[in-house]
This record gives C-alpha cells, structure tokens and sequence, in this order.
C-alpha cells in the first residue's frame, strides 16, 4: 500500500517538474528570434535572457563556428529584432597591435589572456575588453592571485583595469 502512494508521489512530481522549469525560460519575440538566424544560421547553445527589467531589450549568447570571433558570441536586440549590441569573443592576434603593445610593456609575462571582447554598438567597434589571470611560476594557472579585467578604446586607447 505504501507503494502505490510512494509511486503517486513520484509520478506527480515528473509531471511537475518539466513545467517548472519552463517558467524561467526566456522566450524571445518572433522578430528577434527570425533576426539571430538569418544573422547566425550556425549559432549553438543558445540562452536567451532578458537584459533589463523593463524587459525592452532582449539578450542573448550563443556559440557559434563562424567566421568571425573565436566562438562565443552575446548579443542585445530590440523587441523589433535590431542588434543593439554585440560582444564578440575573438583571440588574442586579432588584437590591435598597440592593445597588445601596452600589455606587454604594462604587465608581467606571468598572466594568461582568458577572455578577449570585441565589443559593438550597433555594427561600430567601441572598445576591447580583455580578462587576464595570474600565473605560477611554471606557467600554470594560479589558484590564487590576481584576475585583471582591462578595458580600451576602439582607437586601442587604455581607459580602465580592474582587479578581482
């Protein structure tokens, strides 16, 4: 007898559970959807997200093997399907040369790039966000130590570093 209502239980709570999980995801509009695939037929795992509570702008990341950036890429759009935005994951020699001119003059060899942005507003370059973390001696990732999050101008101009 304690079976079947142990058997209940369970079999309402794998109905149950598919639903609530769909509650938190984010379904974009149709115009924004229609956009990201004729911009990136390709993209990969895709998370949309809502990037403001006033739910007017519409973000989203995604990997995607395509021909520019090194794979991953976040977009922001408008309800009506405009990029708004773009972050473009790309590497390290598709910095400018004065970008990594000033790194190299400004920071110990003892750092590994981990994340290099690209960033956009609408389809202009404005600026570079680079992250760098600290190195032990034998070049491996330190467990400790500095993260360097450094930001620069679309011209390569430095503007701002932050430690974590």
């Amino acid at each position: 007898m304690h079976y079947t209502k142990y058997s209940i239980v369970l079999g309402l709570l794998l109905l149950i559970t598919p639903y609530c999980q769909s509650q938190n995801k984010v379904i974009p509009p149709d115009e924004v959807e229609a956009k990201l695939n004729a911009l990136y037929p390709q993209a990969s795992n895709i998370e949309w997200y809502s990037k403001s509570p006033s739910d007017t702008v519409q973000g989203v990341a995604f990997d995607c093997n395509c021909l520019e950036g090194s794979g991953h890429i976040i977009l922001s759009f408008s309800l009506k399907g405009r990029v708004l935005s773009k972050d473009l994951f790309i590497n390290k020699r598709d910095l400018p040369a004065n970008i990594i001119s000033y790194i190299e003059n400004n920071y110990p060899n003892n750092f590994n790039y981990n994340a290099i942005e690209k960033i956009f507003s609408g389809s202009d370059v404005v600026g570079y966000k680079i992250e760098m973390k600290q190195l032990n001696a034998d070049g491996t990732p330190a467990t400790t130590g500095w993260t360097y999050i450094l930001r620069f101008k679309a011209s390569g101009e430095f503007i701002s570093e932050d430690k974590k």
